[in-house]
């Protein structure tokens, strides 16, 4: 068996450690995170279209927040429908999801 050296095994993996660290983007605590409709879609285990189709349109389903910008407002006042990127709370779609687990009669 090759013997590396104790000391310089440790130096190595901190060095490895540190880099890795530094290519980690820092996540977005979940109870203030929002998300689109892919991080939806992606946490249900279904399409993006879905998401839209099926689920948003139910009653009780989470409300979307609708990020304005310049091209949203301009299509708003061209259609007079409410345009804007859409985005759900995490902890909502979670809790939504949560309360339509099966429940099990013992």
């Amino acid at each position: 068996m090759l013997d590396m050296g104790t000391e310089s095994t440790n130096v190595d993996i901190q060095a490895l450690a540190a880099a890795v660290a530094g290519l980690i983007e820092p996540r977005v605590p979940l109870r203030i995170d929002l998300w689109g409709p892919d991080e939806v879609a992606a946490y249900l285990k279904v399409g993006r279209r879905q998401v839209a189709e099926r689920y948003a349109a139910l009653p009780g389903f989470p409300a979307p927040i609708r990020i304005p910008s310049a091209q949203a407002k301009t299509a708003t006042a061209q259609t007079g429908k409410p345009r804007g990127l859409l985005r759900w709370k995490a902890v909502e779609i979670i809790a939504w999801a949560e309360a339509h687990r099966d429940k099990r009669h013992g």
